[in-house]
């Protein structure tokens, strides 16, 4: 049914009721068409080298325009003394780094040429240490072995004399049995001389001893000489 039908009706069993609508809205204003912004206008690029050339051109006509001012004679002069304190500075700084170099390239030969030095000293010294070790190995050795022979004789004990006083061959320790008596004559003889001076002994009894110790010795000394004669002349000993 169109919209702009004014009443419509039902057929029910009740009696019929009229339904109205709304009536359309009235036409509003036309709608314009959106409006775009114009486009900004283009702004050339400028040219450096045609502003540098610009630039140099202005000057050169402010140049010829007018001349330039001169520089003040005592800024001139302040200039001269700055530059000459420079130059004396930067002198006497170039003359000092020089000698600072030359010094430090003869430090650089000394150690380069002090290398090998230093490695023969080192390898000598290591040569000498290995030598110092083998004998403080030896010493040491030899120390421990002396005082194990120490220990073993405090165990031991003191050895005798006759232990002390021996030699290789029977003879030998004959002789030195016969010597050792011959001296101990000797000093009897000697004693009881002196007790006979001091009257300890009356003459008969210090003849009668001395007689008696004189054939004694005159023996041993017979026997001395008869194994003394015996012995070859490189180990004969004079008694």
């Amino acid at each position: 049914m169109p919209p702009h039908a004014a009443t419509t009706y039902q057929s029910t069993a009740s009696p019929p009721v009229a339904v109205q609508t709304p009536p359309p809205p009235p036409p509003g204003p036309p709608i314009q068409p959106l409006r775009t912004a114009a486009p900004a206008p283009v702004v050339p690029v400028p040219d450096l080298m045609d502003a540098e050339d610009d630039l140099l051109a202005a000057q050169e006509d402010s140049a010829a325009a007018a001349p330039a001012r001169p520089m003040n004679p005592e800024l001139l002069r302040l200039h001269e003394s700055v530059r000459q304190k420079i130059l004396a500075e930067l002198q006497s700084f170039s003359s000092t780094v020089n000698e600072d170099a030359e010094r430090l390239r003869a430090t650089q030969t000394s150690l380069l040429q002090g290398e090998p030095a230093i490695r023969d000293e080192m390898a000598r010294l290591g040569a000498v240490r290995d030598v110092c070790k083998s004998v403080g190995d030896r010493m040491r050795a030899t120390v421990q072995a002396g005082e194990a022979n120490v220990q073993d004789l405090k165990r031991k004990g003191d050895p005798e004399v006759d232990e002390l006083v021996c030699s290789t061959t029977i003879v030998y320790n004959q002789l030195i049995n016969l010597v050792a008596e011959d001296n101990a004559i000797e000093d009897t003889i000697y004693h009881l001389h002196r007790a006979l001076n001091s009257g300890r002994i009356d003459l008969d009894r210090f003849i009668r001893t001395t007689r008696v110790l004189a054939e004694e010795q005159f023996m041993k000394r017979a026997l001395v000489q008869k194994i003394t004669s015996g012995i070859p002349m490189g180990a004969a000993m004079n008694w």
